[in-house]
């Protein structure tokens, strides 16, 4: 996660995102894949004391806020160049993608399945594929209304 992928989530409509492998990063994983081997080398993913020492809260809290703060700053930036002062303002037009040489498209343009109306996925009227995907009455998921 970057705050140039945090932008590019919300352009996409996300209402939300996540991230565990960058904060993974800025604690120092140097991914051995021992993850779930007790073994993991910087003491990140294990319980055993004696690896456990290569993970110092002390130490590492102050990298994971630091990059979590930059990450947020680095999306803020980001934002601003955009022209928008809210995340609400946010949509697929602000961000653009080259699409060959010399040619560029908006995220509206490649994305044109994205393209909802408020209400129409729980209207049933949306795109085909989404008020599928959105159907949360599928035996799985009952939503109360």
């Amino acid at each position: 996660l970057t705050g140039v992928s945090l932008f590019k989530s919300f352009c996409l409509g996300a209402d939300v995102a996540n991230a565990a492998r960058s904060f993974l990063f800025s604690l120092g994983c140097i991914q051995a894949l021992k993850c779930n081997t007790n073994t993991c080398p910087t003491g990140i993913t294990t319980s055993d004391p004696e690896l456990e020492w290569g993970l110092d809260p002390m130490t590492k809290q102050v990298r994971v806020a630091a990059f979590h703060k930059k990450t947020v700053h680095v999306a803020t930036e980001v934002m601003e160049a955009a022209g928008v002062k809210s995340w609400s303002e946010i949509h697929p037009a602000l961000f653009v993608k080259r699409t060959g040489i010399g040619r560029s498209r908006d995220y509206r343009e490649i994305f044109e399945h994205l393209q909802v109306k408020q209400g129409e996925l729980i209207e049933g009227t949306g795109p085909k594929r989404l008020v599928e995907a959105w159907d949360l009455n599928d035996g799985i998921i009952n939503r109360v209304v």
